[in-house]
């Protein structure tokens, strides 16, 4: 498990979606973790999408499985970078764009994978 910001120790072991949050609070910023299993809808998902996209100072950063979305691999962080409301796509922003695109996903897709359940952690994905 990560117990620090070092770099070295998160590219070898990763991190989960709290401990990315933690890094954010070392970073002065304000960070909520939302699992999807936390009585959060994928209703609620697409507001607070809708919302972010909209110039808030909010991001929203999801935690997702992406074999459910046909990619290698197993678990993935995207910052959410756009909405497409009339065909229901999200834009996701990969973090190391050299090994992974940018990409245009049905919302409802993003949602399924991010309730995928984490084979080491347990709880969902995102």
């Amino acid at each position: 498990m990560v117990r620090s910001c070092n770099i070295d120790e998160i590219e070898k072991e990763g991190i989960t979606m709290d401990q990315l949050a933690g890094i954010a609070r070392c970073n002065q910023l304000n960070a909520d973790v939302v699992y999807v299993n936390d009585h959060a809808s994928i209703d609620d998902f697409r507001e607070v999408v809708k919302q972010s996209c909209k110039g808030s100072s909010m991001a929203v950063i999801c935690s997702f499985g992406k074999s459910y979305l046909g990619e290698l691999g197993v678990g993935q962080f995207a910052t959410i970078a756009g909405y497409h409301a009339e065909r229901g796509l999200v834009l996701a922003l990969e973090p190391a764009r050299y090994k992974h695109r940018i990409f245009w996903t049905p919302l409802e897709c993003l949602w399924r994978a991010m309730v995928a359940t984490d084979k080491v952690t347990n709880p969902t994905i995102g």
